[in-house]
């Protein structure tokens, strides 16, 4: 090679790496944009509800007692379901079957949360096979604050399987087979190797699964409806309050939900990073 050449070749990758450098001085200030979004946001709810007023009535606080206990046992059904199917598709080789099943669990997400209420509706009335057999059992859902919690997991569950199957994919399963070779049974490797390897990621997808149960309006409104002190949640209260002309109490539900969302996903943040 010439050295006319060589030094051709040094100045185009000289222009490349000023580009790059160029791009990486501008790559902070765009990964703020949606940071600032949501925060601009938020401080507009804030701002409108001093200039408005709100109301924290009985109702409002209410609607916290029932969001907290519906998202936290909505949450915690997803995670004993859940962190099982994660882990079996995690191990399971790629197959057609395998990707029939991910579609499914990955379609709640997909599908409008007023459709899957529709459809939860349907598959719970008494005319329906299931509803018929718990309507015998004397198992009420539909309007009840059960039927919320059946909505909210139904809607949340499949954020804390895909989070949790990627988080088993990454743990090395030579991990695994060493403890197995050295007598431990399956379940011991999976609560002593698997699991906590695993556990920053399964956090993760179960602080995003509470936010989303907390947050969870359509599939919730279809079947518990928005009874007052009976199942009307804090993004029900949100919409109820705001149809019927009740602003104050609106912007009370709001808040609180920003209040109790915040605080409780910062505590339990800086809980695990410790």
């Amino acid at each position: 090679m010439s050295s006319h050449r060589f030094l051709d070749i040094m100045k185009l990758n000289s222009e490349r790496v000023q580009k790059l450098c160029g791009f990486g001085s501008i790559l902070p200030l765009i990964s703020m944009v949606y940071p600032l979004l949501v925060l601009l946001v938020m401080v507009s709810l804030i701002f409108g509800a001093l200039s408005i007023s709100f109301s924290l009535s009985s109702e409002v606080l209410s609607a916290v007692k029932l969001s907290i206990i519906s998202a936290t046992s909505a949450t915690s059904i997803a995670f004993l379901l859940g962190i099982p199917l994660a882990y079996t598709l995690a191990r399971t080789p790629k197959s057609r079957l395998i990707s029939v099943i991910e579609t499914l669990i990955e379609l709640p997400v997909a599908v409008p949360p007023l459709v899957s209420g529709l459809a939860l509706l349907l598959l719970l009335t008494p005319l329906s096979p299931v509803g018929g057999v718990l309507t015998s059992a004397g198992v009420k859902i539909l309007f009840t604050l059960k039927g919320a919690i059946l909505a909210q997991l139904f809607i949340a569950a499949p954020f804390l399987i895909r989070g949790a199957q990627s988080s088993f994919g990454m743990v090395d399963t030579r991990l695994e087979s060493v403890a197995r070779v050295l007598g431990a049974s399956p379940l011991k490797v999976f609560f002593i190797i698997t699991l906590p390897i695993a556990q920053n990621g399964i956090f993760t997808a179960t602080m995003l699964t509470w936010a989303r149960c907390m947050g969870e309006f359509g599939a919730t409104l279809m079947v518990a409806g928005a009874i007052p002190y009976r199942t009307e949640t804090l993004p029900v209260g949100v919409f109820l309050n705001t149809s019927t002309g009740q602003l104050e109490l609106a912007i009370g539900c709001a808040l609180m939900l920003l209040l109790v969302s915040f605080s409780s996903m910062l505590a339990m943040r800086l809980f695990f990073s410790k």
